[in-house]
C-alpha cells in the first residue's frame, strides 16, 4: 500500500474511532436527555462508569502495551499506555447494546452495528489494540449493558 494512501486510511480510522470516544458518547446521552429518553441515557452513564472503573482496574494491575508502545512516567499515563482492553471498544460496543435493547429500531440497527465494528476494527488498523484488546472491549461491553439494562 503506498504511503499516501496509508495516510489517508490513518486519518480516515482515526475519525472512524472517534466514535467510540467519551466525547461522542456524551453527545448520545445528552441527544437522549434531550428527547425524553432518560432511562436510556441513564443505561448509557452506568455502562460507561463501569467500564472505566473496570478497564482502569484492569491497566493498572495487568499492564499490557499498545501496539506501538507509549511511554508513561505516572499513573495516568500508564493507563492511557495500557492496551487491554479497548475503552472505545467497550464504550461502541455498550453504546450500540443498550440503544437497540431500548429503541428496536432497523435503521437504527443498519447504522450502529456496522458503526460499532468499524470503530473495533479501527482500533487495531491504527495500531492502539491488538485483536485480543479489542474482544475484551468488546465483551466488557456487552457485560456492563447487561449490567446496567438489569439495574435500571
Amino acid at each position: 500500500m503506498g504511503k499516501k494512501i496509508q495516510r489517508i486510511l490513518d486519518i480516515i480510522f482515526n475519525d472512524v474511532s472517534s466514535f467510540g470516544g467519551s466525547v461522542f458518547y456524551a453527545l448520545v446521552v445528552l441527544f437522549l436527555l434531550i428527547f425524553g429518553k432518560m432511562n436510556v441515557a441513564l443505561q448509557l452513564i452506568v455502562s460507561f462508569l463501569i467500564i472505566i472503573l473496570i478497564s482502569f482496574a484492569i491497566k493498572l494491575i495487568f499492564f499490557k502495551n499498545r501496539p506501538k508502545k507509549q511511554k508513561f512516567t505516572n499513573v495516568v499515563e500508564k493507563i492511557d499506555a495500557g492496551s487491554f482492553p479497548s475503552v472505545h471498544s467497550a464504550r461502541a460496543t455498550s453504546l450500540t447494546f443498550i440503544i437497540l435493547s431500548n429503541i428496536p429500531r432497523l435503521e437504527l440497527f443498519l447504522t450502529l452495528i456496522p458503526l460499532a465494528l468499524l470503530v473495533c476494527y479501527s482500533r487495531i488498523f491504527i495500531k492502539k489494540h491488538f485483536l485480543l484488546d479489542v474482544v475484551g472491549g468488546i465483551v466488557l461491553g456487552v457485560i456492563t449493558s447487561f449490567i446496567a439494562i438489569l439495574l435500571l
